[in-house]
């Protein structure tokens, strides 16, 4: 794989855009030096859990016994679900309480950084190099913290636009989900040959 396309991947799995109306409602009521922090928060953290994963993933799934082809199911099967739930309209619910102050937190994991996006990176560091993963990381912690932080301008810019290209990215990160299953049930099926 490229490095465009595992950009595109990552960004459009990662979803700061998607998940941008979840954002605004976990920071309503903070004044613009709150909310700036919070999303710089979020994108942080992003940014940390998924070169950590890129650097360190592949020795935990060693150490763990686990594969990448159950991976790739297991990530496919969350990423599938993913897309499934964004064109059927439909958000992620997290009922667990909010409060002022740790929206940045709450936001990062699982909206930014989850199962979806730790199994692409696991899943195509090899294929496309570390340089160009931890690459590609950056630039989309950097969309994510820019998407966040202007979050309010885009909303109102976009307007009900957002409903439709939710359900344009929710057909895409299906389409990934479909992708990596079938890809992690090749590779268990020419391990077994």
């Amino acid at each position: 794989m490229d490095f465009i396309p595992c950009l595109i991947m990552l960004f459009s799995v990662e979803a700061a855009l998607w998940n941008l109306p979840v954002f605004e409602l976990l920071t309503r009521g903070l004044t613009e030096k709150q909310y700036s922090r919070e999303a710089l928060i979020a994108a942080g953290i992003a940014f940390v859990l998924m070169t950590l994963t890129a650097v360190v993933g592949q020795q935990i799934l060693e150490f763990l016994g686990l594969t990448m082809e159950g991976i790739c199911i297991g990530g496919g099967l969350i990423i599938l679900y993913m897309g499934f739930l964004m064109v059927l309209g439909r958000g992620f619910d997290d009922t667990a309480e909010m409060t002022l102050g740790n929206a940045g937190c709450r936001f990062a994991v699982p909206f930014l950084f989850g199962a979806g996006v730790c199994g692409i990176i696991l899943a195509y560091t090899a294929e496309v190099g570390m340089p160009q993963m931890v690459a590609a990381i950056v630039i989309v912690s950097i969309l994510s913290f820019g998407i966040l932080r202007f979050g309010t301008t885009i909303l109102r810019k976009i307007g009900s636009a957002i409903n439709l290209l939710m359900i344009l990215a929710g057909l895409y990160i299906t389409i990934i989900g479909a992708q990596s299953i079938m890809r992690g049930v090749m590779g268990f099926l020419n391990a077994g040959m």
